[in-house]
């Protein structure tokens, strides 16, 4: 959600920059060729920062991948060791029982015989 709204505020500045630099042509009281060489900085600016915006957006989305990928390989290994855990406590539950019953048997054969 972050990043949606970092790239709505981007694009409302540069929409909000390209106006102003129409807005700017149109009542600059100067040369066509002085009006040209600002526009043209003008844009490569805007290029220079558009560029660095999506180097930088590009590598805050290659991090929150590596960041969901390893919460994602911790988590299916806690997973893996609980599982384990309870799977042993189980089968030693499971041994006791039998034990216990067992012993029982071996009870109520003794008293009945």
């Amino acid at each position: 959600m972050k990043e949606r709204d970092e790239t709505r505020l981007v694009g409302t500045f540069l929409a909000g920059l390209l106006i102003g630099t129409g807005l700017g042509v149109l009542f600059a009281p100067q040369s066509g060729r002085r009006t040209r060489k600002e526009i043209e900085r003008l844009g490569r600016r805007t290029k220079d920062f558009v560029w660095d915006f999506q180097e930088s957006l590009k590598e805050n989305i290659d991090d929150l991948i590596e960041d969901i990928a390893e919460v994602t390989r911790d988590s299916l290994e806690k997973g893996r060791e609980i599982t384990e855990e309870k799977k042993k406590k189980i089968l030693e539950m499971i041994e006791s029982g039998e034990r216990l019953l067992s012993a029982q048997k071996e009870s109520l054969k003794k008293l009945f015989s």
